[in-house]
């Protein structure tokens, strides 16, 4: 903000500072040659690594030698990517969530958006946004033991809670709660186009479990 100041116009300046500041004047300044110089190669270096990081960005691939050199002003952060999601991830890892009567055959849980069963395509969403798909996502960036909120969630899965079943796609308890359930962890790729052709749209490697089987002290209804 302190930067777009000398932007403003001195007639709308004046109109809101002190006179006394809005009669303050600079005096001439010429820089000294070296100055000029310096200033000129930092400019050709922001520049140069700016056209290089947007062409990277929209999906061109910059000469390899303009990438070494970008490489190596890239650890002083003279250009950088401004968003919020200016660096992702490269893989997707999801959670799936299981129920079981007995601890020893388990359902899936279905969202409606994030990928879950394999021969599902992708959803469209935009401009929609689900709340309970994106916490999701960002839970499987997370350690579960600090997300209170999933522990609440997995909770009214076994409770069958309707108001929190109702955000998923398919519950696979409707007509009654599971006495267990845990969270499992896969890395999602997209399926070869041999198996595309199949149908199927996902290939999964489980990785581990995310979150370990529960199940509630007193069952519903007893």
């Amino acid at each position: 903000m302190l930067l777009c100041l000398p932007l403003f116009d001195d007639g709308a300046l004046r109109s809101i500072l002190p006179r006394r500041l809005a009669e303050l004047r600079l005096r001439h300044y010429v820089p000294w040659p070296a100055v000029r110089f310096a200033v000129n190669a930092v400019a050709v270096v922001i520049v140069f690594c700016s056209l290089v990081q947007i062409t990277a960005r929209f999906g061109g691939d910059p000469p390899a030698w303009a990438q070494t050199a970008e490489s190596w002003v890239d650890p002083l952060h003279i250009v950088s990517g401004y968003g919020l999601f200016s660096i992702m991830t490269t893989e997707r890892n999801e959670i799936v969530i299981e129920g079981s009567y007995d601890g020893s055959d388990w359902l899936e849980y279905e969202f409606r958006y994030k990928p879950g069963d394999l021969m599902r395509a992708p959803l469209w969403n935009i401009p929609h946004q689900p709340r309970l798909d994106w916490q999701m996502w960002f839970a499987a960036l997370d350690d579960p033991r600090r997300l209170r909120w999933f522990w609440r969630f997995m909770q009214r899965l076994l409770e069958n809670e309707p108001t929190v079943t109702a955000l998923l796609d398919r519950n696979p308890f409707a007509d009654k709660p599971p006495l267990y359930v845990r969270a499992q962890f896969y890395d999602y790729t997209f399926a070869s186009s041999d198996e595309k052709a199949k149908g199927q749209w996902w290939d999964r490697q489980l990785l581990g479990q995310y979150f370990p089987t529960v199940h509630l002290k007193i069952p519903p209804g007893q």
